[in-house]
């Protein structure tokens, strides 16, 4: 959490609160991401295999682009969901938060990021993309 409150933006720039004003840190950030993460598991385990999941952040490693492997700010960007992917099985899970494409499974869960990105930075951006379930 201190790397990332150290190197990202979002915790120079975001407020939490306006009025008086108040900065997001990267301990509010793990608050929701739990709150979340127990929702979404809850909502899967409702109705498994027919589920689709939308979330900003990247929910496998798999989706982490090969050049930022390694990179300790990966945490800041990727929750590793691989346990709720693989009990819940929803039919497709879509996100965000990252620059660079990706298109594959895990068991039965179809995972895609189409990021057009900044500029012509993503060549593998996909502007005619349809995801059928």
């Amino acid at each position: 959490m201190f790397h990332a409150r150290e190197r990202m933006n979002d915790y120079r720039q975001i407020a939490a609160q306006r009025n008086p004003w108040k900065r997001f840190l990267p301990q509010t950030a793990y608050r929701i991401h739990r709150d979340s993460r127990q929702f979404i598991e809850a909502a899967v385990k409702s109705n498994p295999g027919s589920m689709v999941v939308i979330t900003h952040h990247l929910p496998h490693p798999r989706s982490i682009s090969e050049r930022f492997k390694g990179d300790l700010l990966n945490a800041a960007y990727a929750s590793d969901l691989s346990d709720l992917v693989e009990q819940g099985q929803p039919a497709l899970w879509v996100h965000g938060h990252t620059h660079d494409s990706s298109n594959y499974r895990v068991g039965s869960t179809r995972i895609v990021c189409n990021p057009r990105g900044y500029d012509d930075e993503n060549k593998s951006f996909d502007p005619a993309l349809i995801v059928e379930i």
